[in-house]
């Protein structure tokens, strides 16, 4: 009987080159995935690129970059708001901001001029020996010659050179494009959407040999990853790391700058967690907020009260 392949992707392989307790506990445990204003921000404005992206949507385009307000064309501003309602993006702050993500993308070469052909949202598969990798890229855009390929971002800084050089995602796309159009250079440019002046960070080259070896990292961490257990997720933590270890965030109570609570991994310190479960009992979603899934309830659901330990490698902040 074949093994099963390791699912991985951009962020898995991050998450796990950056700490194995926190990859243990995102992708090994019901522990609640913390979802943030920003990357529900994000959502909404690469869905609605996604659909202006048709030829049949020109008008709307247009209509848009005419008034400078996605507002002006109703048919988006329904479909951006229906959208954002059910992220919880919908307050005028966080619509503000979303619109100004998507007239950044109209502005910057937005139908990828010269192009013959160009695809929005396109799906791909990438297969090993021991994993695959399925995502979604943003945009291609094919030429006689070349064949680029865009990715949106709405995070609020540009990738570091240092975060540029090793960048799981530049090479997976690259790798998937190169699969799709055998033979012709691929470049890459991440679209920074808060930037409204410079929005383009150029992803750096990869050689084939690059993305030969690339390929052979993914086989031996696809290993590491299919044996993972709770014993291997104390194995790289980021607090034994000077590097990495700012990422494990501050003290309970600490304060930024600003006045406000500092950024914590949400997986450095001990919760209290609920978790929802089907008839059958299997799992259906967790939460720190047990009304939230009181609302989601069916008859014979069941919500538990579960605890969680905390990192191992912050303990005696509070044995």
């Amino acid at each position: 009987m074949t093994e099963p392949k390791v699912r991985v992707s951009a962020s898995k392989l991050k998450t796990a080159d950056t700490c194995t307790w926190l990859y243990w506990v995102n992708y090994h445990t019901n522990f609640p995935k913390s979802s943030n204003s920003g990357a529900n921000r994000g959502s909404v404005s690469h869905y609605v690129l996604e659909c202006l992206l048709r030829d049949d949507r020109r008008d709307h385009v247009d209509v848009i970059l005419k008034n400078g307000h996605i507002k002006f064309c109703k048919s988006v501003d329904r479909l951006a708001k229906h959208h954002a309602k059910k992220l919880a993006v919908c307050d005028p702050e966080n619509y503000a901001m979303i619109n100004d993500f998507i007239l950044v993308a109209l502005k910057n070469d937005f139908y990828c001029k010269g192009a013959t052909k160009v695809i929005a949202e396109h799906e791909f598969d990438i297969e090993g020996r021991n994993y695959m990798i399925k995502g979604f890229i943003d945009k291609i855009a094919v030429y006689e010659d070349r064949v680029h390929v865009r990715d949106y971002k709405t995070s609020k800084a540009k990738f570091t050179a240092q975060e540029l050089e090793m960048n799981f995602q530049n090479i997976i796309y690259r790798l998937a494009a190169k699969q799709m159009f055998p033979g012709k250079p691929i470049s890459l440019t991440f679209e920074f959407l808060k930037y409204k002046k410079a929005p383009n960070q150029e992803g750096p080259h990869v050689t084939d040999n690059q993305l030969q070896g690339f390929q052979d990292y993914l086989e031996s961490v696809a290993d590491f990853l299919k044996g993972m257990d709770e014993t291997r997720a104390k194995s790289s933590l980021a607090r034994n790391s000077l590097d990495k270890r700012w990422l494990c965030g501050k003290q309970c109570g600490d304060l930024n700058a600003a006045g406000q609570p500092a950024f914590i991994c949400g997986a450095k310190y001990p919760r209290v967690y609920f978790v929802l479960k089907d008839a059958t009992g299997k799992f259906v979603k967790s939460s720190f907020d047990k009304k939230e899934l009181d609302k989601l309830s069916k008859e014979g659901y069941s919500i538990s009260q579960e605890s969680y330990g905390g990192c191992p490698g912050w303990k005696y902040l509070w044995s």
